[in-house]
């Protein structure tokens, strides 16, 4: 039996979305911009389950959790099939991640996105290993690597947004544009 990240999924998680975002509209009456930006990292992280977690296999005659366990690659470097383009995608598909995460949550030090960039790579390959116990199985390769990559990932994004910043920060010599809501809400980060 195969469980993928659709139809109800996503029915469960759009309605999740909303409610939470009518809730941050109407109750905490949030800043319109931090609204988009929640909505946008959210179905963020809803891809990301759905690409790192799923599809979810469980053949009850194949429980044997010691093929889990012949799939773990704790060895960094080692074992890096189709080496490049795996580094390649880790990267990528954690820098959103990077990027948009001080838009939701304010990073006042360098220490913060290192330990964000930490916890979101264990955390996906915990829950591939999780998940593989619990089920027996697994087609996954839960790999140091891809932690690795990840973190990098975490970074470059966190690194695009300050570079943005900046970026804004140097244009911003009395600008008409600089007078903004959109402009001030991006400085506050």
């Amino acid at each position: 039996m195969r469980i993928y990240f659709d139809g109800p999924y996503i029915i469960l998680a759009g309605v999740i979305l909303i409610l939470t975002l009518v809730f941050m509209i109407y109750k905490l009456k949030t800043n319109s911009y931090f609204t988009v930006f929640f909505a946008l990292f959210y179905i963020y992280i809803c891809l990301l389950i759905k690409y790192t977690q799923f599809p979810i296999v469980y053949i009850p005659e194949f429980v044997e959790s010691h093929s889990v366990i012949s799939r773990i690659n704790f060895i960094p470097f080692n074992k890096m099939t189709h080496a490049p383009m795996n580094a390649f995608l880790n990267v990528v598909m954690t820098m959103p991640f990077g990027f948009l995460l001080p838009f939701v949550k304010r990073i006042n030090s360098k220490k913060t996105i290192v330990i964000w960039a930490i916890v979101l790579p264990l955390l996906l390959e915990g829950l591939q290993l999780t998940i593989g116990m619990l089920t027996g199985y697994t087609e996954r390769i839960i790999d140091i690597n891809d932690v690795i990559f990840n973190f990098i990932g975490v970074i470059f994004g966190f690194s695009i947004f300050k570079g943005i910043v900046s970026l804004l920060n140097n244009f911003s010599i009395e600008k008409e544009w600089t007078k903004s809501s959109f402009f001030h809400f991006i400085k506050q980060r």
